[in-house]
C-alpha cells in the first residue's frame, strides 16, 4: 500500500472515479464485491494510485451522455443551498459526471455509469485534450500567454504541464489542457494576477466510446442507441463535417473581402446586413462575448488572404507531355501553375486557365469519317466545382490538383470518398444528398456555381450518356479521391439522334462509333475498320460478333470480314468529303490530282488512297481508266443532300474519252 498521506478511502475513490456513490460503494464493500489488489476490501480501507481496485457486480448497459452544463450548477458535493447537476438532469439510470466543472463554469461535461471510461478520460497519462474559453478581468498580455503555456506553479507546489494557449479577444483566451487538476485554470490565473469572469468549454469533434460499451445519440428528446457500425459512421461523419465549422479565434469581419461579399449577395439575390446573413442562416460567423469570429468556411470562401488560414487552399494545374509522368532524362513535365485564391474567386480563375488548355483533337479516319475528341466542358467544370466544395480541408498537406495528360484529365482531391459514396454508390447510384462541407456547399449553390447537393455526379453521368460516351472513372488511392476523364470522341447531334434507334441494345463506345462509321459508308464496315478504334483483331472480332448476335449487323458473305447493318433506318446523309476535293467538283465537275490544294495533313500517298476508295465506292469516276489522273463526280455523289444547294447538281462531268477545256 502507498503511504498514508498519498491515499484516500476506498468509497471516496470509487465515487471520484464515477463507479458509484459513496453509499453504494459502502454497500458493495459490505457484500464483498470490492477487491483491492485481489483481496476483499473492508470499510475504511485506503488506496493509492498504485493499487488495483476491482468491483464485482452484475453486468449492465453502459450509458454515455453529453451535457451542456449552465453556470450556477455544481457537479460534485453540492451543499443544501446549491443546485446539483442531478437536480436538473433527469435520466432513467444513475449517471455521474466525468471530471468536474466549477459552479461558475459552463460547457460540455460527460455523464456516464461506466467507471472504466471515467478513469481513462481523467487519467493524465492518456493526454486527452480539453479546450476551454476563458474571460478574465484584465487585458491579455504576451507575458501572460507565455507563462500559461510554459506551466504555472500552483499553491500546492505542482507545476502544470505545458499547454497550447492563444488570445482570442483583448480579455479572452483559449487554452487546451491535457490534464485536469482541481480548479486548475482558476488557480493558474490567480497565480498570474487575473480573475476569471467567465469560463466555458468548447464542443469537440471527437466521438468517445469505450470498447464494448453502448453509446446513445441524443436527437431531440430521444436517446437513440448506436450500433458499432453506426458509431463508426457517426464518428466519421462528425470528423468530416467538423473542420469547416471550426471558429478561428484570431479572425474578425475585417478578414473578409468586401468585393466577394458584395458579389455573392448580388448573385444570391440577397438584401440586408451581410453580418446578420452570414451568422444566420449561413452559419459562417459566430459570436463570442459580443464579437464576431469567422468559421473556416467563411475564411476559405471570402477571406482576403486564404494562405493565412490554410497552407494549400487552392488548385494546382499540371500538364504532362505524354500519357504517363516520367522522371530523369525522360522528364516530361510541361507546365505547372498554382492558383491560390478564396474559393469564390478560385473557381472562375481555374476554369478560365484550364479551359485555355483543353483543346479538341480532330482525327480524319478517311474522306468521309472523321472524329472529334474532346473533354465535355460541362463535365470537367462540374467536377472541378464539386472538388472545391467537397474536398477534405482538414488535410492541409496538398491542394486540389488537376493533371492533364495526352489522353486524359485527372482531378485529384485530398480525402477519400465522402462516407455515403463509398464502394459501389459512387459508380452509378441514386442521388445522394450529402456534403462534407455543407456550409460551403450552400454558399456555392446560392451563388450559382453548383446545383443542389446530390446533383453533381448524376449530372456528369447524364451528360456523358447524352453524348454517347463512356462515363468518367472514379478511384481512391493514397488518401485522394481521383476522377478521370478520358479524351473521348464526341458525336454530332444528327449522329446521336440516328443512334437512338439502337438505344435498347447494350453498346459500348466502340460499337456506337462503328455504327456511326457504317452510316457514312453505305451501311457497311470491316474488321479492319473496327481495329482503327484501338483494339486488336481478336477484340474487334469479339465485339463485332456481339453486334451480330444482337441482330444489328451481319456478314456480307459467310466467314467474310465485311459486315452490313441490319434493321437500321435508311437515311441519306450529306457527303462528308473535304472542301479541297469538293471545290473543283462544284466548279468543273471533275479534277486532276495535281490540281488539288492538298492540306499539309494529307500526304500525296494518302490522297491517292482516299481517291481510289472513293472510286471503288462509286462516288467518283476515273476518266480514261485513271491513266490521266483525272476524276469526275458520279450520280451517286450528286444525289447526296447538301446543307446548301450544290453546284454538283448542275455541273456536267465529261464522259470517258471526252476532253473538256479547263477554265
Amino acid at each position: 500500500m502507498a503511504q498514508e498521506n498519498h491515499s484516500i478511502r476506498i468509497n471516496k475513490y470509487l465515487a471520484e472515479k464515477g463507479v458509484c456513490s459513496r453509499r453504494e460503494a459502502d454497500s458493495f464493500i459490505k457484500n464483498g464485491k470490492v477487491l483491492i489488489n485481489g483481496k476483499k476490501a473492508r470499510l475504511g480501507d485506503k488506496v493509492s494510485k498504485d493499487d488495483k481496485v476491482e468491483v464485482i457486480r452484475a453486468s449492465k448497459d453502459n450509458v454515455y451522455l453529453a451535457f451542456n452544463k449552465p453556470r450556477g450548477i455544481a457537479t460534485h458535493s453540492s451543499s443544501k443551498d446549491e443546485k446539483d447537476i442531478q437536480d436538473i438532469f433527469r435520466y432513467r439510470a444513475k449517471v455521474y459526471p466525468v471530471g468536474r466543472l466549477d459552479k461558475e463554469s459552463e460547457g460540455l461535461i460527460i455523464l456516464t455509469n461506466d467507471g472504466r471510461i471515467t478513469g481513462r478520460l481523467l487519467d493524465p497519462e492518456f493526454f486527452h485534450e480539453k479546450e476551454y474559453v476563458v474571460l478574465v478581468d484584465q487585458e491579455i498580455t504576451p507575458s501572460f500567454l507565455h507563462h500559461m503555456g510554459e506551466g504555472v506553479e500552483l499553491p500546492d507546489g505542482y507545476i502544470t504541464r505545458e499547454c497550447q494557449v492563444w488570445k482570442s479577444n483583448p480579455k479572452e483566451f483559449t487554452i487546451v489542457l491535457t490534464e485536469g487538476k482541481n480548479r486548475q485554470i482558476r488557480k493558474m490565473c490567480d497565480k498570474l494576477g487575473k480573475r476569471i469572469l467567465r469560463f466555458s468549454v468548447l464542443p469537440s469533434p471527437a466521438v468517445h466510446a469505450p470498447k464494448g460499451g453502448r453509446v446513445r445519440l441524443r436527437v431531440g428528446p430521444l436517446n437513440l442507441p448506436l450500433s458499432r457500425d453506426g458509431l463508426e459512421a457517426w464518428r466519421e461523419r462528425r470528423r468530416e463535417t467538423w473542420h469547416e465549422r471550426e471558429i478561428l479565434p484570431r479572425s474578425s469581419l475585417k478578414d473578409l473581402d468586401p468585393a466577394l461579399v458584395e458579389d455573392f449577395l448580388s448573385r444570391a439575390g440577397l438584401e440586408g446586413d451581410p453580418e446578420r446573413l452570414f451568422h444566420r442562416p449561413y452559419g459562417l460567423i459566430e459570436y463570442r462575448e459580443g464579437s464576431a469570429f469567422l468559421t473556416r468556411a467563411a475564411a476559405y470562401l471570402f477571406g482576403r488572404d486564404p494562405l493565412r488560414w490554410h497552407p494549400r487552399p487552392g488548385i494546382e494545374f499540371v500538364r504532362i507531355d505524354g500519357r504517363e509522368e516520367r522522371s530523369g532524362e525522360e522528364y516530361n513535365l510541361a507546365e505547372r501553375i498554382r492558383i491560390e485564391e478564396p474559393v469564390l474567386r478560385l473557381i472562375g480563375r481555374s476554369e478560365a486557365m484550364i479551359g485555355e488548355r483543353v483543346k479538341a483533337h480532330v482525327l480524319q479516319r478517311d474522306l468521309f469519317f472523321r472524329e472529334r475528341f474532346e473533354y465535355p466542358s460541362f463535365s470537367w467544370k462540374e467536377a472541378l466545382v464539386n472538388a472545391v466544395a467537397h474536398r477534405d480541408y482538414s488535410l492541409m498537406g496538398a491542394p486540389i490538383s488537376v493533371w492533364m495528360f495526352e489522353d486524359r484529365i485527372e482531378i485529384r482531391n485530398p480525402g477519400g470518398f465522402p462516407l455515403p459514396f463509398r464502394g459501389a454508390a459512387v459508380k452509378r447510384g441514386p442521388r445522394l444528398s450529402y456534403s462534407r462541407n455543407p456550409l460551403m456547399a450552400r454558399v456555392l449553390a446560392d451563388a450559382g456555381y453548383m446545383k443542389a447537393v446530390g446533383e453533381g455526379i448524376p449530372r456528369i453521368l447524364e451528360e456523358f450518356e447524352r453524348q454517347g460516351l463512356n462515363p468518367p472513372e472514379w478511384k481512391e488511392e493514397g488518401g485522394f479521391c481521383c476522377l478521370v476523364f478520358r479524351r473521348a470522341p464526341v458525336l454530332d447531334e444528327s449522329t446521336r439522334a440516328w443512334l437512338q434507334q439502337f438505344s435498347r441494345s447494350p453498346l459500348n463506345e466502340r460499337q456506337r462509333r462503328i455504327l456511326a462509321y457504317a452510316r457514312l459508308h453505305g451501311g457497311t464496315f470491316s474488321s479492319a475498320d473496327y481495329q482503327k478504334f484501338g483494339v486488336d483483331r481478336d477484340a474487334a472480332y469479339a465485339e463485332i460478333r456481339t453486334l451480330v448476335r444482337q441482330g444489328l449487323a451481319e456478314p456480307l458473305k459467310k466467314h467474310g470480314k465485311v459486315y452490313r447493318l441490319r434493321q437500321a433506318k435508311e437515311e441519306e446523309v450529306p457527303f462528308a468529303g473535304l472542301d479541297w476535293i469538293l471545290r473543283p467538283l462544284r466548279e468543273k465537275g471533275h479534277f486532276a490530282l495535281k490540281e488539288l490544294e492538298i492540306p499539309p495533313a494529307f500526304s500525296p500517298k494518302k490522297v491517292r488512297a482516299l481517291v481510289r476508295r472513293l472510286v471503288a465506292e462509286g462516288y467518283l469516276l476515273a476518266l480514261e481508266g485513271g491513266k490521266t489522273g483525272r476524276f469526275a463526280a458520279t450520280e451517286k455523289i450528286r444525289s447526296l443532300p447538301q446543307k446548301t444547294e450544290s453546284p454538283l447538281s448542275t455541273a456536267s462531268a465529261p464522259s470517258p474519252g471526252e476532253k473538256k477545256e479547263e477554265g
